[in-house]
């Protein structure tokens, strides 16, 4: 027997409500940034979590950060190779 999905939680408590009367007058966009226009953002979480760092990096100094921003800047995408 199948047990049918439960309600979402947020729309059970009038939240979406909510939220659509808090935003109405705003203007809201989504953007979806593909994986691969995501590496500087990936690299600079992971030199995060391996340094355990306050958020300080040198673009500069960063040779991989340094080449994701340029291909960023340009529109050049970072290919993802499985490993």
């Amino acid at each position: 027997m199948v047990k049918p999905n439960p309600p979402h939680p947020m729309a059970s408590e009038g939240m979406v409500e909510a939220l659509q009367e808090f935003t109405k007058d705003m203007t809201i966009m989504a953007i979806h940034v593909y994986r691969e226009g995501n590496t500087p953002a990936d690299h600079l979480s992971k030199q995060g979590l391996l340094h355990k760092c306050m958020g300080a990096i040198n673009y500069q100094v960063d040779k991989t950060l340094k080449i994701a921003l340029l291909s960023d800047k340009e529109n050049i995408p970072q290919i993802r190779h499985s490993r």
